[in-house]
């Protein structure tokens, strides 16, 4: 079955594969690629939290004749909907372009956007800029966590990411310390150069993509073995003819194949027909993981809890905004300590337990925020805290690394780009309506947040799929193995002739991520 594709191998010549061996042998390949994404992840966590601190400096303010509330939150918003926007665009245009020139693409456009916003003469141009920043804030958040899934081993695959997402906090912790220092400049460069210096990251970002190698498993799906395959022994740090690499570039080749014959061509139509790669089914779980993050109310306590803490519990602004940065610390510092146990907890008991403790801190907000008395509501702040600990333990990494690794070959990348949208969907409601649910209901909107996170514990637990420890490939295998025990039918494995090494797949996927990780 897979002799058709390795035949059809693409016999061009590897661009200076010496200069390659030279360059990846100073730090292994892995690493380098994991360090070009931490740029990319540090710019979306600074994006996420630049105008929290820029929409209250009185120099931007005067600068646009004070604009009014409901226009403020518009333009920090803005940016949520430009993010939507492009990962529709990736659905279209990612699998043609592949990892390296979609992210490559969505850096160039986040710069366009951000020397747009930094050099603005009226509230339109800012408004655009920020539209065009997220657009290629868009197209970068729907691939990184897919490039760097495609190019580290299993075993050591989600804290790869989870150490990613930590990345994002710290992003967000310098652009809010820096809004927070900006206050004592006094000129317009106390916000034209934080939306500025978001450039920087999109560029070093861009600038390293431009050397690494592409994904192995995008080379291989469009029919570029050969180069698939040198990547694999780059990545391995072993020659191409080791068994190892072999191995791996064979389980790839015949996944590929067998995802052709089985679906089809990739497309929209494609992904509804039942068959045993349950593309459809994939891409559901992964839509609701980024779903549940969003809908279980971080965003509530992310750009709300300065405005809680200031007109709640009596703090100043300084007071509340060096609260809402050390929260964010709080969030960054525990996302980091959950990359220690991602893989031995694994994600559906890292998931149902943060849902469980994020469900009963949001209860005590409610309770504290309800009862009303200065005691009761710093009770209410302290659970914010609580709730942001128990965030960055599970749900911060999670519903990122989880799209990337449960989505079959073929719509890997349009399921990344469904679940980055929905993200960024939701994202953007919750900070529309918040403040007139605020406003209208008060201590009431926080019950929804708290009912959200218990449900999500329930579907976790009864409808997610455990992914740590399994390669791509095995995880695909599961796939096909669960729909053929379903109707009765003799395993993939059997059936097919893959060579997927469910049985001993783990001694041998610790090989070969040693080999990435070690040297």
């Amino acid at each position: 079955m897979c002799l058709r594709l390795l035949s059809s191998a693409s016999s061009q010549n590897m661009e200076s594969k010496n200069k390659d061996k030279i360059l990846y042998g100073l730090i292994p390949c892995s690493i380098q690629i994991m360090i070009c994404c931490a740029f990319g992840f540090t710019l979306f966590g600074y994006d996420q939290v630049l105008y929290s601190g820029i929409i209250i400096n009185e120099y931007f303010l005067s600068a646009f004749n004070h604009p009014s509330t409901d226009l403020l939150g518009q333009i920090s918003a803005t940016f949520d909907l430009g993010s939507l926007l492009g990962c529709i665009l990736t659905c279209f245009i990612g699998e043609r372009l592949g990892r390296r020139k979609t992210i490559i693409t969505g850096c160039c456009i986040n710069v366009v956007g951000g020397i747009l916003q930094a050099t603005p003469h009226t509230v339109a141009q800012l408004i655009v800029g920020r539209l065009v920043a997220g657009l290629g804030n868009g197209l970068i958040t729907s691939t990184l966590p897919v490039w760097q899934a495609e190019t580290c081993g299993a075993l050591f695959r989600g804290q790869m990411l989870v150490a990613q997402l930590g990345i994002v906090g710290l992003g967000a912790v310098l652009c809010s310390w820096l809004n927070f220092g900006m206050r004592f400049v006094q000129s317009s460069f106390s916000w034209r150069f934080p939306i500025a210096l978001q450039c920087l990251f999109a560029v070093l970002c861009a600038a390293m993509c431009l050397y690494l190698p592409e994904s192995p498993r995008w080379l291989i799906s469009r029919r570029c073995v050969e180069e698939g395959e040198y990547v694999i022994s780059l990545l391995l740090r072993k020659p191409v003819e080791c068994d190892e690499v072999q191995d791996m570039k064979n389980d790839v080749v015949c996944n590929v194949e067998h995802e052709s014959e089985v679906a089809g061509q990739t497309g929209w139509r494609d992904l509804f027909r039942r068959d045993e790669t349950q593309n459809l089914r994939r891409i559901i779980l992964g839509a609701l993981s980024q779903f549940f993050q969003q809908m279980g109310g971080i965003n509530v306590v992310n750009y709300y809890m300065g405005y809680i803490v200031q007109n709640y519990a009596g703090f100043s602004q300084s007071q509340s905004l060096i609260l809402q940065a050390g929260n964010l610390m709080n969030q960054t510092f525990f996302t980091f300590v959950a990359v220690s146990f991602i893989e031995r907890a694994g994600r559906k008991k890292s998931l149902f337990w943060g849902y469980i403790a994020m469900g009963i801190a949001f209860t005590m907000e409610t309770i504290g925020l309800g009862i009303g008395t200065k005691q009761s509501r710093l009770v209410a702040v302290a659970f914010m805290f609580v709730y942001i600990t128990a965030f960055g333990l599970s749900n911060n990494a999670i519903p990122w690394l989880y799209p990337a690794e449960i989505n079959s070959q073929q719509y890997r990348f349009m399921g990344a780009a469904i679940s980055t949208g929905t993200n960024w969907l939701f994202n953007y409601v919750v900070v529309v309506i918040t403040p007139t649910a605020i406003a209208n209901i008060g201590w009431r909107y926080y019950i929804i947040y708290a009912v959200v996170n218990f449900v999500a514990a329930v579907v976790v637990h009864f409808f997610f799929v455990e992914t740590a420890g399994k390669s791509l490939e095995q995880i695909d295998a599961w796939f096909m193995d669960d729909y053929r025990n379903r109707k009765g039918l003799e395993p993939a494995e059997a059936h097919y002739g893959l060579s997927m090494h469910i049985n001993q797949g783990k001694d041998k996927t610790s090989t070969s991520i040693h080999s990435i990780v070690s040297v």
